[in-house]
């Protein structure tokens, strides 16, 4: 089982890689380039500048509640519910055939053309991770509350 620290940690470095990912969001959104007016391509009501002002405000709230000792019964929720309605988005465009890079990480990859081949790898990476986390933490959660149950039933 985890360590409170080394949980704490987990969470907290989620919460540092989300705050560096929103950042990248709102440089790109308050920038100038011609794609952040067209229509996102799965949620076409909304443009892409719009897509990533919503996605960057959505990280920062995940990430202060990561931070902050409050919410430790309901970090590893957070995070899972987070990285899931990021797994559905990328499912949804690969559903629809969209063939392009997500736009998670804004139009960074105009200031790093070189990083434009790893962002996807690296973005399943952090997904991935970010949910073992999560999923690790909720199962070790019942298992202590299961233990803490079992433990009042013997002295009643």
């Amino acid at each position: 089982m985890w360590a409170p620290k080394m949980r704490t940690r987990a969470f907290r470095a989620i919460s540092i890689f989300l705050c560096l990912t929103s950042a990248l969001k709102f440089l790109s959104a308050l920038g100038e380039t011609r794609i952040l007016g067209v229509a996102d391509p799965l949620i076409g009501f909304l443009t892409t500048r719009q897509m990533l002002f919503l996605a960057a405000g959505l990280e920062l709230l995940v990430a202060g509640c990561l931070w902050t000792q409050r919410f430790d019964r309901h970090r590893p929720w957070l995070t899972l519910w987070l990285a899931s309605l990021f797994v559905t988005y990328r499912i949804g465009l690969l559903a629809i055939g969209y063939h392009g890079h997500c736009s998670c990480l804004g139009t960074m990859f105009d200031w790093v053309p070189a990083l434009e081949k790893w962002a996807n790898p690296m973005m399943w990476f952090a997904l991935v991770g970010m949910s073992v986390i999560s999923v690790v933490s909720i199962w070790q959660d019942r298992a202590r509350n299961r233990q803490l149950e079992q433990t009042l039933a013997t002295f009643v």
